[in-house]
Order: structure tokens, then sequence, then C-alpha cells
């Protein structure tokens, strides 16, 4: 199993951050792939994965508001409805 420091997943969502935001420029996209990576795990809910530390920190850095504007508009995907659920 692997653990990540608090510091490591602070440094790699530092380090993602303008990453992400040149893929996506448009913030409800960003948050909605941030969504998506967060819910893309395999397997049952009764483990946790330390890959999901890292997005779930970056989602963190964004307002209540946002973060329900991202998921209004058009259809959630999978993976996106999963990862807002699993973060709520």
């Amino acid at each position: 199993m692997v653990q990540l420091t608090t510091e490591a997943v602070k440094s790699s969502a530092k380090t993602l951050e303008p990453v992400l935001a040149k893929e996506y420029p448009d913030v409800n996209q960003r948050i909605r792939s941030l969504f998506s990576w967060f819910g893309s795990g395999a397997g049952q809910w009764s483990g946790f994965y330390a890959s999901e530390e890292v997005p779930s920190t970056m989602l963190l850095e964004y307002s209540g508001a946002q973060l329900v504007n991202a998921l209004q508009g058009e259809p959630l995907t999978d993976a996106e409805a999963e990862g807002a659920y699993d973060s709520s």
C-alpha cells in the first residue's frame, strides 16, 4: 500500500494545478476533471486509494459555490458523478 505524506500531496497538487489550468482554462471544466479523476478508482469503496488524495486536495481549493456551479449544465459522466458523490 502506498502512503503519501501530506507534504507530497501538497507538492503534487501545487505542481499539477498550472498544468490542469492550461489543459482546462475554464474553471468548471477543471473542477469536473478533478471530480472525474477522484471518481475513477476501481473496485469496492471499502478501501482508500492514495491517488485520490491529490484531486481531493485540489478540490478543496475551490469554494462550495464553484463546485456546485461546475456540476450544473452538461450531464455528468459516470466518473464525474462518482467523484462528486465521493467528495461530499
